[in-house]
Protein backbone atom coordinates (compact mmCIF):
# COMPACT_ATOMS: atom_id res chain seq x y z
CA UNK A 1 0.00 0.00 0.00
CA UNK A 2 1.14 3.60 -1.22
CA UNK A 3 1.51 6.02 1.95
CA UNK A 4 1.55 9.50 1.57
CA UNK A 5 5.15 9.46 2.85
CA UNK A 6 6.31 7.28 0.32
CA UNK A 7 4.47 10.06 -2.38
CA UNK A 8 6.57 13.05 -0.79
CA UNK A 9 9.44 11.00 -1.38
CA UNK A 10 9.29 11.14 -5.23
CA UNK A 11 7.12 14.75 -5.60
CA UNK A 12 6.48 17.67 -3.94
CA UNK A 13 4.13 18.07 -0.49
CA UNK A 14 1.49 19.51 -3.06
CA UNK A 15 1.88 17.08 -5.89
CA UNK A 16 2.42 14.39 -3.33
CA UNK A 17 -0.72 14.97 -1.31
CA UNK A 18 -2.84 15.04 -4.62
CA UNK A 19 -1.38 11.96 -6.15
CA UNK A 20 -2.33 10.47 -2.64
CA UNK A 21 -6.04 11.96 -2.95
CA UNK A 22 -6.15 10.58 -6.45
CA UNK A 23 -4.67 7.06 -4.97
CA UNK A 24 -7.77 7.14 -2.74
CA UNK A 25 -10.68 8.12 -5.59
CA UNK A 26 -8.69 5.41 -8.09
CA UNK A 27 -8.78 2.50 -5.13
CA UNK A 28 -12.69 3.19 -4.23
CA UNK A 29 -13.62 3.26 -8.19
CA UNK A 30 -11.91 0.43 -8.29
CA UNK A 31 -13.22 -1.33 -5.46
CA UNK A 32 -16.85 -1.00 -6.20
CA UNK A 33 -16.02 -1.62 -10.18
CA UNK A 34 -14.35 -5.00 -9.13
CA UNK A 35 -17.49 -6.04 -7.32
CA UNK A 36 -18.81 -7.39 -10.76
CA UNK A 37 -16.05 -7.76 -12.98
CA UNK A 38 -16.03 -11.11 -14.09
CA UNK A 39 -12.33 -10.91 -16.16
CA UNK A 40 -11.16 -9.70 -13.32
CA UNK A 41 -12.27 -11.96 -11.22
CA UNK A 42 -11.60 -14.91 -13.76
CA UNK A 43 -7.87 -13.76 -14.22
CA UNK A 44 -7.01 -13.60 -10.43
CA UNK A 45 -8.22 -17.18 -10.25
CA UNK A 46 -5.46 -18.18 -12.97
CA UNK A 47 -3.00 -16.44 -11.05
CA UNK A 48 -3.61 -18.14 -8.25
CA UNK A 49 -4.09 -21.19 -10.06
CA UNK A 50 -0.19 -20.54 -11.17
CA UNK A 51 1.38 -19.98 -8.23
CA UNK A 52 -0.78 -22.70 -6.26
CA UNK A 53 2.97 -24.70 -5.52
CA UNK A 54 4.94 -21.21 -3.85
CA UNK A 55 5.19 -20.77 -0.45
CA UNK A 56 1.68 -21.15 1.13
CA UNK A 57 2.33 -18.69 4.18
CA UNK A 58 4.79 -16.00 2.06
CA UNK A 59 2.22 -15.82 -1.07
CA UNK A 60 -0.17 -13.32 -0.68
CA UNK A 61 -2.85 -11.59 -3.19
CA UNK A 62 -4.19 -8.08 -2.70
CA UNK A 63 -7.21 -7.04 -4.87
CA UNK A 64 -7.64 -3.32 -5.15
CA UNK A 65 -4.52 -2.18 -3.34
CA UNK A 66 -3.96 1.44 -2.49
CA UNK A 67 -1.58 2.07 -5.01
CA UNK A 68 -1.23 3.33 -8.58
CA UNK A 69 -1.14 -0.07 -10.46
CA UNK A 70 -3.83 -1.48 -7.99
CA UNK A 71 -6.30 -4.44 -9.77
CA UNK A 72 -4.22 -7.32 -8.63
CA UNK A 73 -1.08 -7.12 -6.39
CA UNK A 74 0.57 -10.41 -5.44
CA UNK A 75 3.82 -10.88 -3.31
CA UNK A 76 5.87 -13.84 -3.24
CA UNK A 77 8.83 -15.05 -1.22
CA UNK A 78 12.23 -13.82 -1.95
CA UNK A 79 11.13 -12.03 -5.18
CA UNK A 80 9.90 -8.48 -6.03
CA UNK A 81 6.50 -7.93 -6.09
CA UNK A 82 4.27 -8.55 -8.77
CA UNK A 83 1.63 -5.22 -10.00
CA UNK A 84 -1.09 -5.99 -12.75
CA UNK A 85 -3.75 -3.86 -14.12
CA UNK A 86 -6.76 -5.84 -15.91
CA UNK A 87 -8.76 -4.43 -18.64
CA UNK A 88 -11.51 -5.54 -20.19
CA UNK A 89 -12.18 -3.23 -22.87
CA UNK A 90 -11.94 -2.99 -26.72
CA UNK A 91 -9.40 0.19 -26.76
CA UNK A 92 -7.45 2.07 -25.11
CA UNK A 93 -4.08 3.87 -24.76
CA UNK A 94 -0.77 4.96 -22.95
CA UNK A 95 -1.50 8.75 -23.02
CA UNK A 96 -4.95 8.89 -22.69
CA UNK A 97 -7.74 10.29 -20.46
CA UNK A 98 -6.96 12.45 -17.36
CA UNK A 99 -4.84 9.91 -15.73
CA UNK A 100 -3.06 7.88 -18.21
CA UNK A 101 -1.90 4.23 -17.84
CA UNK A 102 1.48 5.85 -18.54
CA UNK A 103 1.40 8.06 -15.57
CA UNK A 104 -0.13 5.09 -13.13
CA UNK A 105 2.90 2.76 -14.47
CA UNK A 106 5.37 5.22 -14.07
CA UNK A 107 4.13 6.61 -10.69
CA UNK A 108 4.42 2.58 -9.62
CA UNK A 109 8.24 2.35 -10.57
CA UNK A 110 9.06 5.71 -9.14
CA UNK A 111 8.39 4.17 -5.67
CA UNK A 112 10.94 1.78 -6.17
CA UNK A 113 13.85 4.03 -7.15
CA UNK A 114 16.28 2.71 -4.39
CA UNK A 115 15.06 -0.90 -4.34
CA UNK A 116 14.55 -3.83 -6.67
CA UNK A 117 12.07 -2.70 -9.59
CA UNK A 118 8.58 -4.35 -9.02
CA UNK A 119 7.11 -6.53 -12.05
CA UNK A 120 4.58 -4.56 -13.39
CA UNK A 121 1.60 -6.32 -15.73
CA UNK A 122 -1.32 -4.51 -18.31
CA UNK A 123 -3.79 -7.83 -19.10
CA UNK A 124 -6.39 -7.36 -21.76
CA UNK A 125 -8.76 -9.16 -23.26
CA UNK A 126 -8.11 -8.17 -26.93
CA UNK A 127 -4.84 -10.24 -28.57
CA UNK A 128 -5.30 -6.77 -31.26
CA UNK A 129 -4.99 -4.29 -28.50
CA UNK A 130 -2.03 -6.18 -26.80
CA UNK A 131 -0.33 -5.69 -29.67
CA UNK A 132 -0.77 -2.31 -30.27
CA UNK A 133 0.11 -1.18 -26.92
CA UNK A 134 3.81 -3.29 -26.70
CA UNK A 135 4.22 -1.06 -30.10
CA UNK A 136 3.03 2.04 -28.88
CA UNK A 137 4.88 2.02 -25.32
CA UNK A 138 8.00 4.25 -24.60
CA UNK A 139 10.86 3.06 -24.70
CA UNK A 140 10.84 3.28 -20.05
CA UNK A 141 7.31 0.94 -20.29
CA UNK A 142 8.63 -1.54 -22.99
CA UNK A 143 11.76 -2.81 -19.72
CA UNK A 144 9.32 -2.03 -17.17
CA UNK A 145 5.86 -3.67 -18.18
CA UNK A 146 4.62 -6.69 -19.47
CA UNK A 147 1.94 -7.35 -21.77
CA UNK A 148 -0.32 -9.91 -21.25
CA UNK A 149 -3.56 -10.93 -23.80
CA UNK A 150 -6.10 -12.93 -21.34
CA UNK A 151 -9.51 -13.61 -23.24
CA UNK A 152 -13.16 -12.43 -22.05
CA UNK A 153 -15.53 -15.60 -21.32
CA UNK A 154 -19.01 -14.86 -20.10
CA UNK A 155 -18.71 -18.21 -17.96
CA UNK A 156 -16.03 -20.26 -16.37
CA UNK A 157 -16.71 -22.89 -19.03
CA UNK A 158 -16.03 -20.86 -21.83
CA UNK A 159 -12.96 -19.96 -20.74
CA UNK A 160 -12.34 -23.62 -20.31
CA UNK A 161 -12.39 -23.92 -23.90
CA UNK A 162 -11.12 -21.01 -25.44
CA UNK A 163 -7.93 -20.37 -22.76
CA UNK A 164 -5.89 -23.70 -23.10
CA UNK A 165 -3.46 -21.68 -20.32
CA UNK A 166 -6.17 -21.38 -17.59
CA UNK A 167 -7.24 -24.74 -18.24
CA UNK A 168 -3.86 -26.66 -18.12
CA UNK A 169 -3.53 -24.74 -14.78
CA UNK A 170 -6.88 -25.88 -13.78
CA UNK A 171 -6.19 -29.68 -14.55
CA UNK A 172 -3.15 -29.44 -12.45
CA UNK A 173 -4.67 -28.71 -9.19
CA UNK A 174 -7.45 -31.88 -10.31
CA UNK A 175 -6.79 -35.02 -8.30
CA UNK A 176 -8.64 -36.87 -11.41
CA UNK A 177 -6.99 -38.13 -14.17
CA UNK A 178 -8.55 -36.96 -17.94
CA UNK A 179 -10.99 -34.57 -15.76
CA UNK A 180 -14.33 -33.69 -17.97
CA UNK A 181 -15.17 -30.20 -18.26
CA UNK A 182 -17.65 -29.81 -15.54
CA UNK A 183 -15.32 -31.11 -12.80
CA UNK A 184 -12.36 -28.06 -14.02
CA UNK A 185 -15.59 -25.64 -13.49
CA UNK A 186 -16.06 -26.78 -10.36
CA UNK A 187 -12.16 -26.32 -9.15
CA UNK A 188 -12.55 -22.81 -10.57
CA UNK A 189 -15.52 -22.22 -9.08
CA UNK A 190 -13.97 -23.20 -5.73
CA UNK A 191 -11.37 -20.92 -6.15
CA UNK A 192 -13.00 -17.97 -7.51
CA UNK A 193 -16.12 -18.39 -4.28
CA UNK A 194 -13.31 -18.20 -1.75
CA UNK A 195 -11.73 -15.27 -3.69
CA UNK A 196 -14.85 -12.91 -3.19
CA UNK A 197 -15.97 -14.01 -0.03
CA UNK A 198 -12.30 -13.52 1.23
CA UNK A 199 -11.64 -9.57 1.65
CA UNK A 200 -9.19 -9.82 -1.24
CA UNK A 201 -6.48 -8.08 1.25
CA UNK A 202 -3.16 -10.03 1.71
CA UNK A 203 -4.61 -13.12 1.58
CA UNK A 204 -2.54 -16.21 1.89
CA UNK A 205 -2.32 -19.02 -0.25
CA UNK A 206 -2.53 -21.26 2.39
CA UNK A 207 -5.90 -20.02 3.27
CA UNK A 208 -7.11 -20.97 -0.04
CA UNK A 209 -5.28 -23.75 -0.22
CA UNK A 210 -7.45 -25.03 2.92
CA UNK A 211 -10.34 -23.47 2.05
CA UNK A 212 -10.35 -25.71 -1.28
CA UNK A 213 -9.48 -29.32 0.33
CA UNK A 214 -11.82 -28.99 2.55
CA UNK A 215 -14.86 -28.31 0.24
CA UNK A 216 -14.27 -30.02 -2.28
CA UNK A 217 -10.92 -32.63 -1.30
CA UNK A 218 -12.37 -35.49 -3.47
CA UNK A 219 -11.45 -32.93 -6.66
CA UNK A 220 -8.60 -30.70 -5.37
CA UNK A 221 -4.87 -33.03 -5.80
CA UNK A 222 -4.45 -34.05 -2.05
CA UNK A 223 -2.39 -31.22 -0.49
CA UNK A 224 0.36 -33.37 -2.49
CA UNK A 225 2.93 -31.13 -0.67
CA UNK A 226 1.65 -29.39 2.68
CA UNK A 227 -0.74 -29.80 5.10
CA UNK A 228 -3.29 -27.67 6.53
CA UNK A 229 -2.34 -24.57 9.21
CA UNK A 230 -3.97 -26.10 12.05
CA UNK A 231 -2.76 -29.89 11.38
CA UNK A 232 0.98 -28.90 10.68
CA UNK A 233 0.56 -27.15 13.78
CA UNK A 234 -0.69 -29.85 15.95
CA UNK A 235 2.04 -32.16 14.34
CA UNK A 236 4.36 -30.29 15.45
CA UNK A 237 3.62 -29.68 18.59
CA UNK A 238 3.87 -33.54 19.32
CA UNK A 239 7.16 -34.15 21.50
CA UNK A 240 9.00 -37.04 20.06
CA UNK A 241 6.93 -36.80 16.48
CA UNK A 242 8.35 -36.32 13.24
CA UNK A 243 6.63 -36.20 10.20
CA UNK A 244 7.38 -35.99 5.86
CA UNK A 245 5.00 -35.53 2.94
CA UNK A 246 5.55 -38.11 0.27
CA UNK A 247 3.67 -38.50 -3.10
CA UNK A 248 0.33 -37.09 -1.08
CA UNK A 249 0.68 -39.38 1.97
CA UNK A 250 1.61 -38.14 4.89
CA UNK A 251 4.37 -40.14 6.49
CA UNK A 252 5.65 -40.20 10.60
CA UNK A 253 7.92 -41.40 12.93
CA UNK A 254 8.19 -41.15 16.89
CA UNK A 255 11.12 -41.51 18.92
CA UNK A 256 13.63 -43.61 16.78
CA UNK A 257 11.06 -46.63 17.92
CA UNK A 258 8.04 -46.60 16.11
CA UNK A 259 7.14 -45.33 12.67
CA UNK A 260 4.34 -45.42 10.13
CA UNK A 261 2.49 -44.31 6.97
CA UNK A 262 -1.04 -42.97 6.62
CA UNK A 263 -3.02 -45.67 4.44
CA UNK A 264 -5.01 -42.82 2.63
CA UNK A 265 -4.03 -39.59 0.80
CA UNK A 266 -3.83 -35.95 1.68
CA UNK A 267 -7.16 -34.76 0.40
CA UNK A 268 -9.21 -37.64 0.61
CA UNK A 269 -12.41 -38.49 2.27
CA UNK A 270 -10.73 -40.65 5.02
CA UNK A 271 -7.94 -38.02 5.53
CA UNK A 272 -10.66 -35.12 6.21
CA UNK A 273 -11.72 -37.27 8.96
CA UNK A 274 -8.52 -37.93 10.21
CA UNK A 275 -7.82 -34.03 10.47
CA UNK A 276 -11.25 -33.81 12.33
CA UNK A 277 -10.70 -36.34 14.63
CA UNK A 278 -6.83 -34.99 15.70
CA UNK A 279 -7.71 -31.32 15.76
CA UNK A 280 -9.60 -32.23 18.55
CA UNK A 281 -6.71 -32.19 21.07
CA UNK A 282 -5.05 -29.44 22.13
CA UNK A 283 -1.50 -28.09 20.92
CA UNK A 284 1.19 -30.19 22.61
CA UNK A 285 -0.83 -33.62 23.08
CA UNK A 286 0.93 -36.71 23.72
CA UNK A 287 2.02 -39.21 21.76
CA UNK A 288 0.28 -41.95 23.30
CA UNK A 289 -3.09 -40.35 23.51
CA UNK A 290 -3.46 -39.77 19.09
CA UNK A 291 -1.51 -42.92 18.27
CA UNK A 292 -4.32 -44.65 17.92
CA UNK A 293 -5.35 -42.32 14.89
CA UNK A 294 -2.24 -42.92 12.89
CA UNK A 295 -2.21 -46.32 12.60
Amino acid sequence: MVTLAQLQLIAKPTRAQKLFTYLKNKNTGGSNNAKGNRFETYFIAFKIATYWEEDPDQTLFTAQELCFVDDLVVRLLNQPPEYYQIKDVKSISWKGGTHPLEHDFKCQLNLYKKQTKPRMFLVVSSQTLAKRLRKEASLTLRSSVNILHFPAADSINRLLQINQHFRKCIEGLCALTNPRIDKLEMIAATIIGFWQSSGSSNIPLRLIRDHCLLSSPHYFKGGANYLSGPLDALLNSIIGLTFTISNGTLQWAYNGTDAGTLSFKIGSAEFVQFENDILQFPAGVSFATIEHLLT
